[in-house]
């Protein structure tokens, strides 16, 4: 029985292992950089732009996000803008009014958007006559448009 060495018997299976395992951590190095650069490369969130272009592009995605914005920014927002650019951002959520079959999150944009006009129409009498051209309901939720129970 010759004397082989565990270089020559096991060395080119062991040589094997590592280069498999120096393959494996390389694929896995790659992975991370991909999936960082794509974390990257994603679309920031930004309320006033998404507002707008939702009601066009019918993103889910920037609906979920919308949908998700509280009531008080969508106030901000409407009380922070004048002429063309308040009429746009009003009337943005009120296009998911014109979708028979619209989601929860398109019918939570519209929630959240009425619901800041009507905390606006309650801050003064001119606020409320400014609000009501745009079809909504001022008092509690079973009142009819101009006020009176239904």
């Amino acid at each position: 029985m010759g004397s082989k060495s565990r270089e020559n018997l096991y060395g080119a299976s062991v040589r094997a292992a590592a280069e498999r395992a120096a393959d494996a951590r390389r694929e896995a190095d790659r992975l991370k950089v991909v999936e960082e650069k794509r974390k990257a490369t994603k679309p920031v969130f930004q309320f006033e732009k998404d507002l707008l272009s939702a009601a066009h592009n019918m993103n889910g995605d920037k609906l979920a996000q919308l949908a998700a914005v509280p009531i008080e920014r969508y106030q901000h927002l409407f009380e922070n803008s004048t002429g063309i650019d308040l009429r746009n951002y009003i009337y943005a959520p009120f296009e998911y009014r014109k979708i028979s079959n619209a989601t929860d999150d398109m019918k939570k944009v519209i929630s959240n958007a009425e619901e800041a006009l009507r905390r606006i129409a309650r801050k003064s009498k001119l606020n409320e006559i400014r609000v009501r051209k745009y079809e909504i309901t001022l008092g509690t939720p079973g009142d009819g448009p101009d006020g009176t129970k239904q």
